[in-house]
């Protein structure tokens, strides 16, 4: 009973630990393509849709193509619709931080 109380923790200090290393839109990385308003609804849907299934990803692991194969993947089993799914590449394709790629 202790190692599942043990794990239950573990694992909601390491989903909330990168929520918040996830980037928050600021009007600094709004484009042409993009407005402030849209990059925060799709950090919303990507905290919410994302992290009920897994630990989040930061948004500069991978490539925009990879993304969009990772979320065409996703879109489905997380219940997202084509304008949230949109939304949410939007908020992973605009971190302004460097991008780290991992080989997947």
């Amino acid at each position: 009973m202790k190692k599942i109380y043990f794990l239950v923790i573990v694992s909601l200090m390491l989903n909330t630990s990168c929520k918040t290393r996830l980037y928050k839109p600021v009007a600094a990385n709004v484009t042409n393509d993009v407005t402030l308003e849209e990059l925060q609804k799709g950090r919303l849907i990507y905290l919410k849709k994302c992290s009920s299934c897994h630990n989040l990803v930061r948004p500069r692991s991978y490539t925009n193509e990879q993304w969009v194969h990772k979320v065409d993947k996703m879109q489905a089993r997380a219940k997202v619709n084509n304008n949230d799914k949109l939304l949410i590449l939007k908020y992973l394709w605009n971190d302004p931080t460097p991008k780290k790629l991992k080989n997947k």
